[in-house]
């Protein structure tokens, strides 16, 4: 079975979290962190040998990604997960989805739009849809 580009963004308490799972899974490989503080997203990225990024959009530009986690404040999933799913990137977004029903259901639509997953907050589930 092929190995999963996957990538985490935001490596707060949640985030950190997320990339000490994906390293232990066997068919994954963590590609690349990102977070707007720079020092937490170096020792991340340092510790679990991914590539760092203090801005999203240019990781989608450099990076081959399967399915990133999303692990920023809440008030940020909807633009954030919204810019991954229209890239064609599966989504895995810390709960809540969202701070709105309209949000959600923005990033739902996108979803199906966009032919990619949507999952909230189940790590694991995320892997094994892939």
């Amino acid at each position: 079975m092929p190995k999963i580009n996957v990538a985490v963004v935001g490596v707060g308490a949640m985030g950190k979290s997320h990339a000490r799972v994906y390293s232990d899974i066997d068919n994954v490989n963590l590609v690349a962190v990102c977070d707007s503080n720079a020092e937490s997203a170096k020792q991340i990225g340092n510790k679990y040998h991914a590539n760092i990024y203090a801005d999203y959009k240019e990781m989608i530009r450099k990076e081959k990604i399967d399915a990133v986690s999303i692990c920023v404040p809440t008030k940020w999933h909807k633009d954030v997960a919204v810019y991954f799913l229209r890239n064609k990137i599966n989504v895995l977004v810390e709960k809540p989805i969202a701070t709105t029903l309209d949000e959600a259901k923005e990033m739902i639509d996108e979803s199906t739009k966009n032919n990619t997953k949507l999952m909230v907050g189940i790590l694991k589930g995320l892997i094994r849809l892939l």
